[in-house]
């Protein structure tokens, strides 16, 4: 029903309806998408820190699950582009969010040899699916910081960018 809308502050959208495409922007924050080739649904999920803490990538796939019937082990997920652990330093404020949102925390902040830490949305995001029951998992491994040369990076450009697109949708 909300075909054709702009939906503000939405990190989640999900269809089962042919050539209805899902489209969401990004300037660091991981995209997630996900296709269930039983159902025939697709869904797409913007996961920033925000976004990662409060576990959106577990709701998308709850909501998938409630809206169309999927099961989560039918999903094909893939995570997109997004800033890297490589690039992605954290204050001790999302540091101390992390410890409390995110079993087993200790492998998503990576401690560097300065003492800063440095969060890692894709393992924390493939957690989300694992935990949700998601077997088939692809992971783009692309930093957007990293790769300004083909993605657009809030973190890298200083807050001076653009946003890249993703587009999901079937026939």
């Amino acid at each position: 029903e909300d075909r054709g809308q702009v939906c503000p502050q939405t990190d989640i959208l999900i269809t089962d309806v042919p050539g209805v495409a899902l489209m969401q922007r990004y300037a660091d924050c991981l995209s997630v998408l996900l296709y269930d080739p039983v159902q025939h649904a697709i869904g797409l999920a913007h996961a920033g820190w925000r976004g990662t803490l409060a576990g959106v990538t577990r709701k998308a796939v709850q909501a998938m699950r409630s809206a169309f019937g999927s099961r989560p082990a039918d999903l094909i997920a893939g995570l997109g582009p997004g800033i890297g652990p490589c690039c992605y330093q954290v204050g001790p404020e999302i540091v101390e969010a992390a410890r409390i949102a995110i079993p087993g925390w200790p492998s998503v902040l990576l401690r560097q040899r300065d003492g800063s830490w440095h969060l890692d949305l894709w393992e924390a995001n493939r957690r989300q699916l694992v935990q949700a029951g998601v077997v088939h998992i692809e992971m783009s491994g692309l930093c957007t910081a990293c790769r300004t040369d083909e993605f657009y990076s809030h973190r890298a450009e200083q807050g001076r960018t653009g946003r890249f697109g993703i587009v999901v949708g079937f026939r």
